[in-house]
């Protein structure tokens, strides 16, 4: 069986459905519990997105002035290509090797990617890879808003001491009945030491 950490199982995935697909929840889900993180003048990157409509949403509300919206799958970006704008753009990217400035955006946003990366053999130095990479294209205090399945003490290990971490738990139950998290991390020191 392939597992979430496989590109391949996304190719899969998607070249067998042409359709949204929201993991975990909804913008409209979401909204009301972070919403007030994102400001017009950010930079907001969504890693990991998928088809989720979430960028656009986002960007139709906040106007924020940059979305750029990654995922491994070149299928699922493509099949997000048609709601690309001068504002909101799709491109494929390895969340551990991103092909990102330094340093350039204000938000990163992450749906289920660190859950579906820590699904790896090698959990440990894939997602500490993970949050590096992070930490590289974020703006000294800028903010990684995860939302995730992971209790607490399976994801708060990850961050540094160049981490404030608050953690909110989601009001809504996901379509699984589970209840997530939304982790506010905020860059307090951009040293890019792990």
């Amino acid at each position: 069986m392939q597992g979430y950490d496989n590109p391949q199982y996304w190719e899969n995935k998607y070249s067998s459905a042409d359709h949204i697909d929201e993991w975990y929840y909804s913008y409209q889900q979401l909204k009301s519990q972070i919403i007030h993180y994102f400001k017009q003048t950010d930079t907001v990157l969504c890693v990991g997105n998928g088809t989720s409509t979430f960028p656009i949403e986002l960007y139709n509300e906040v106007k924020s002035e940059l979305v750029i919206s990654t995922d491994i799958s070149a299928i699922a970006t493509q099949q997000m290509q048609v709601h690309a704008s001068d504002c909101v753009k799709f491109q494929v990217d390895d969340a551990l090797n991103m092909n990102q400035k330094d340093q350039f955006f204000d938000i990163v946003f992450d749906k289920g990617c660190f859950d579906a990366l820590s699904t790896s053999e090698n959990r440990d130095d894939v997602i500490k890879k993970f949050v590096s990479e992070i930490q590289r294209v974020l703006k000294q205090n800028g903010k990684y808003i995860m939302i995730s399945h992971g209790k607490p003490y399976t994801r708060l290990g990850y961050f540094g001491k160049q981490w404030d971490v608050q953690i909110i738990q989601i009001s809504e139950r996901a379509p699984s009945g589970e209840r997530a998290f939304a982790y506010v991390c905020s860059l307090i020191s951009n040293k890019n030491n792990m």
